[in-house]
């Protein structure tokens, strides 16, 4: 399982785009592969990886090693329930940005909401909040994709498409999650592995 990007040169910044999580330890080349669901976050972390070519990302983040946990956990969980169950070479997972900056605090004006193609069997909105408007800058986008997310305020999944009332997560893995979010990893492990 590796997570693949392309990194690019943004004035000053560094820019992540097209990441992707294969279930397969091979290179893939980039455009190849069946996009099985799609994670849409605010902004990539400090993940690295070399300029001007998609390749396999040499050092991971918190937040993508979350990820990664999370989509292992539910593929175990899909072998559990359904034993000769297998996931393609082929398959991986998308990640979409409302910002493609590598920057903890990215500016306002890079919030452009997702505008590439929400694709495969689900939408995790996984990072978002008020300040961020990612419900209107990017889960208007997904179309007839299936969403879902984990709410806050009922401590569980949600599905459909959030408004701005709604209460996200503001990390895949929100500060203090073990103690205050012991339900996150293991309600959308399910969640995932119910649309496998």
């Amino acid at each position: 399982m590796s997570f693949f990007a392309e990194f690019t040169d943004a004035g000053t910044r560094l820019a992540r785009k097209d990441t992707r999580f294969y279930f397969c330890g091979r290179n893939p080349s980039q455009g190849s592969g069946n996009c099985i669901g799609t994670i849409i976050m605010c902004n990539p972390g400090g993940a690295k990886g070399p300029v001007g070519i998609w390749t396999r990302i040499i050092k991971t983040d918190p937040t993508l090693d979350s990820i990664e946990q999370i989509l292992r956990a539910a593929v175990a969980l899909k072998r559990d329930a359904i034993t000769d169950f297998s996931v393609s070479p082929d398959d991986y997972v998308q990640i979409l940005n409302c910002c493609y900056i590598c920057d903890t605090n990215p500016p306002k004006s890079c919030l452009c909401g997702i505008r590439e193609s929400v694709k495969g069997k689900w939408a995790w909105v996984a990072w978002g909040d008020k300040k961020t408007s990612i419900t209107s800058t990017g889960v208007a986008t997904v179309g007839t994709v299936p969403a879902f997310w984990f709410e806050q305020s009922i401590k569980g999944i949600r599905r459909g498409s959030p408004v701005p009332s709604d209460i996200f997560p503001i990390h895949p893995l929100p500060v203090g999650w073990r103690t205050h979010h012991p339900k996150y990893a293991t309600e959308v492990a399910r969640e995932i592995a119910s649309r496998l």
